[in-house]
């Protein structure tokens, strides 16, 4: 059988090519046995609906997945002047943090003082990102187009009554 030899840079060698992808500098040698990963998995917070004028509204914990071994990543919140984000079950703070995999992440921020209005918080790690919503109540008495019923029996008679 004849001998195999594989090549690196124009050197022969007859060590077999590495199975998994690797970093090799110019010179031919292998600069890292990984390419760890950089990006995070997506998350998704889940949005906060007919809440109350300005009262604080905290969305739910993700946690990080998804990042290379050792990888360590920048995180972010934006949006709205009180948006937050808490690491880790920690304290809250409006600066950049750094994650692992495995680290947990709440946002949190004060709802309008307007009613029907969004305000939206923005929690980036790495080259990801992930919104929270929280929009609040309509105003109080006001017709939102929405028909609403009840229903009411008398003398075993079923009648069907529109709320104004």
């Amino acid at each position: 059988m004849p001998k195999r030899y594989f090549g690196t840079f124009g050197k022969r060698t007859k060590q077999p090519l590495p199975v998994k992808p690797v970093i090799i500098s110019a010179s031919g040698s292998v600069v890292s046995e990984t390419i760890a990963d950089q990006a995070p998995d997506q998350f998704f917070f889940i949005d906060a609906s007919s809440v109350a004028l300005t009262s604080l509204q905290t969305s739910n914990t993700i946690i990080v997945a998804g990042l290379g071994s050792g990888v360590t990543v920048d995180v972010t919140a934006s949006g709205d002047a009180s948006s937050e984000l808490q690491r880790n079950g920690g304290v809250w703070t409006s600066g950049a943090v750094v994650a692992v995999n495995g680290d947990t992440f709440a946002v949190r921020h004060t709802s309008s003082a307007s009613f029907a209005d969004a305000v939206i918080t923005t929690l980036t790690i790495g080259d990801v990102s992930g919104t929270f919503t929280s929009t609040t109540q309509s105003a109080a008495g006001s017709d939102d187009g929405a028909l609403n019923f009840s229903l009411a029996t008398q003398s075993g008679l079923l009648a069907l009554f529109e709320d104004i």
